[in-house]
């Protein structure tokens, strides 16, 4: 999606932000002008707010932060369910551990010598995710190795026979003993494929029109922090179109009033610079962190290989503190008037900084 400072078309007494896309980042930011009292209007293609098509939206903390702000939350809360149990199965569908209690007493215990090489050995020809989710439905992934970088513009688009091939490669792998996946294949409601992109954009605006969301960034689903990244891009900008409002109108924080008419090009500038320089490093980091996780799941390159070689080595703790400290540099909405008691608990552990992070959460 991309965002425009637009001229006055209606009314001379201010400014509207055009929001052109109504995704993820272009529906977050409609928001925030929407309770700030800023004029926006909105451009969707689709006739539908939530057109069947995509996978899904993960929903990381410090998305859910912004979206506690925006008070959407407690309505998303309604429709979340408590998570049951993890599964994990060998080769041939057996369950080899149920909530890692299994695995935790092996690890205990120790393997006989003889074992002992082959105890984190990955399988070498397929593996799979599965999740199941409302009224049964599955969700599941099928990732497969390109072999090559492809370039923008030339991005392969896949066929029916593609999707057919490229489950043929996994339809005998078993989910269960006596369930493989062509079982759950055959059960399907719709199954699309599509490559993959990642990469940030050189340049995040012209004039008076700046990029958000996966038009800026893109990142492959490993992370799954592409919509979360969109929120905090839409609140980094919003933060900045607030800054801009005050130096305008010499009012503060998020709630005073519209954009004044006429807004000097150079101010525009600065807004749209302090936007990019602040998002830019942070989003760089989850893409490439996003694309090291989908090479280990892949299995590709040497550094896949390190990274895979060095998981059983490391703690609980040391794995959950690489994921907070990376949420303690999250953007939020500052200076809201509708920030809730999570929010400000939340929020604390940034101002402590990340040493204190797996204490205080």
């Amino acid at each position: 999606m991309s965002i425009i400072f637009l001229a006055a078309m209606v009314s001379e007494n201010h400014v509207s932000v055009a929001i052109i896309g109504g995704g993820v980042a272009g529906l977050t930011l409609a928001n925030i002008p929407e309770q700030s009292g800023i004029s926006f209007i909105l451009w969707k293609a689709h006739d539908r707010i939530s057109p069947p098509a995509g996978a899904s939206v993960g929903l990381m903390p410090n998305g859910m932060r912004i979206l506690d702000q925006i008070g959407i939350h407690d309505a998303l809360e309604e429709y979340i369910v408590p998570h049951d149990f993890w599964e994990h199965r060998d080769a041939d569908g057996s369950l080899s551990s149920d909530k890692g209690r299994l695995r935790l007493r092996h690890l205990h215990l120790g393997p006989p010598a003889p074992a002992r090489p082959k105890l984190h050995d990955l399988p070498t020809d397929a593996s799979l995710v599965l999740f199941v989710g409302m009224n049964g439905t599955i969700f599941w992934f099928i990732m497969e190795d390109l072999k090559k970088t492809i370039t923008y513009g030339q991005t392969p688009r896949y066929s029916d026979a593609d999707i057919d091939a490229a489950f043929a490669k996994v339809a005998s792998a078993r989910i269960a003993a006596d369930v493989t996946f062509a079982d759950v294949f055959s059960k399907r409601c719709a199954a699309v494929m599509t490559a993959l992109q990642e990469g940030v954009a050189a340049r995040w605006f012209a004039g008076r029109m700046a990029l958000m969301g996966d038009a800026a960034h893109k990142m492959v689903r490993h992370a799954a922090m592409g919509a979360t990244q969109a929120m905090e891009s839409a609140a980094c900008f919003a933060n900045r179109l607030f800054e801009l409002r005050a130096k305008l109108d010499g009012g503060d924080g998020a709630d005073s009033g519209d954009l004044p008419p006429l807004i000097a090009p150079d101010m525009v500038q600065q807004c749209l610079e302090e936007y990019t320089e602040r998002r830019r490093a942070r989003v760089t980091e989850i893409v490439q962190a996003a694309g090291t996780s989908c090479g280990a799941q892949l299995k590709k390159g040497d550094a896949a290989r390190e990274y895979i070689d060095a998981l059983p080595r490391l703690r609980n703790e040391v794995l959950l503190e690489k994921s907070l400290d990376s949420l303690l540099k999250a953007e939020k909405i500052d200076g809201w008037a509708e920030d809730s008691d999570h929010v400000h608990h939340y929020s604390l552990p940034t101002q402590r900084g990340g040493g204190t992070a797996l204490a205080n959460l």
